[in-house]
């Protein structure tokens, strides 16, 4: 169902809202100017299917759940590959390097985060 919105223009409701393009975004504190937006939703029903499905469209196209959890999990990726380079850094210059077994087996293992991240 797609329906039209009427709100102010406060917070971060503007970079939802582009006024007469997919709602109606008004001054905040202004009733009389909501009660003509109102009253022209009540009249005008084309506007109101047109306001509403652009919003609908809007909203699913920039705020589409799967693409969102992509864009998330590639921001965790990428800050989680930087921690493991500052963490390596940071190991390289607290020890003195050494020949053992397990130094080579943990950086290898590190290293294999990094590239596969």
């Amino acid at each position: 169902m797609a329906l039209p919105v009427i709100s102010t223009n406060v917070s971060g409701i503007p970079e939802l809202i582009q006024h007469e393009e997919n709602d109606l975004l008004l001054p905040a504190g202004e009733p009389e100017v909501l009660a003509e937006s109102l009253q022209r939703l009540i009249v005008d029903s084309s506007l109101r299917k047109n306001l509403g499905t652009r919003a609908r469209q809007f909203i699913t196209m920039h705020y589409n759940l799967t693409r969102n959890t992509q864009r998330l999990l590639q921001n965790i990726r990428a800050v989680i590959k930087q921690d493991l380079r500052l963490m390596m850094n940071h190991q390289a210059r607290r020890c003195k390097p050494t020949n053992t077994a397990e130094t080579q087996v943990y950086a290898g293992h590190v290293c294999d985060h990094l590239s596969s991240a």
